[in-house]
């Protein structure tokens, strides 16, 4: 009965965070450049089942485990279809690679959204951290600006910079930190073959419909997980309190 009650107790675990990766990714539909994660699960590590007996050696009988867990929440990095805005301030990439932006915890990479300028005329995320061209920070002033497939910024008649795309070779090495941003412990490398597209915004890569169908089947699996926590803990009571009372 306990091994029952550990088992739909990790049932428990397991739907909570699935359900928690299905609503969080509906949450961000509409967010640009928003990558969708998806959750794994395992069972845990088997153990060895022994018949002990009084004055007799252990004797294995075989495996069991105690259940299932929640792996791994992973992040699907395709790419979301881009949407054309019209707006010259919006920018996204198509093909691999982010956009750097310089915070005040180091730098973070995204992938869309809208920049804007900063009092001292350069460009800054809406987070208000600058954007990163391959020479430092991108200066526009006042005016337009330009943004040419390659990442190159022109201001009125100048050039202003060129918008450093990185790459990694491991998207694994990218940890989701939240305002759209990633943070990564390992160093990128150029982009190759991504072009940047000014006046467009890349979608987020949610699937709406097979989300909602995950949380649903998510939350009647934790009811059905509920019911069978509730009817072991009903027979472990009886075995507790009845079985073997005397009359």
């Amino acid at each position: 009965m306990l091994r029952g009650i550990y088992t739909a107790a990790s049932g428990l675990n397991v739907q909570q965070v699935g359900v928690d990766v299905a609503a969080n990714n509906i949450a961000n539909l509409d967010t640009p450049g928003f990558k969708r994660d998806q959750m794994s699960a395992g069972s845990f590590p088997a153990v060895l089942l022994m018949r002990l007996e009084s004055g007799r050696e252990a004797v294995p009988i075989g495996q069991t485990c105690y259940g299932v867990q929640a792996s791994a929440v992973t992040t699907d990095f395709s790419q979301g279809a881009l949407e054309n805005t019209g707006n010259s301030r919006d920018v996204a990439l198509s093909g691999d690679g982010f956009l750097v932006a310089a915070t005040p915890d180091g730098e973070r990479y995204f992938r869309s959204g809208t920049l804007f300028v900063d009092g001292e005329g350069y460009l800054v995320t809406s987070n208000g951290d600058q954007v990163m061209g391959e020479d430092g920070p991108i200066k526009v002033g006042t005016g337009t600006f330009k943004i040419f497939t390659d990442g190159t910024v022109v201001a009125g008649e100048e050039a202003a910079g060129k918008l450093r795309v990185v790459a990694f070779p491991d998207s694994g090495v990218l940890i989701k930190e939240g305002r759209n941003y990633f943070r990564a412990d390992a160093q990128p490398g150029a982009a190759e073959a991504t072009a940047v597209q000014q006046g467009f915004l890349e979608v987020a890569n949610v699937d709406l419909a097979r989300e909602m169908v995950r949380l649903v089947e998510g939350v009647r699996a934790y009811q059905f997980c509920q019911r069978a926590l509730r009817t072991h803990d009903e027979l472990l009571g009886k075995a507790v309190n009845q079985v073997g009372r005397v009359g």
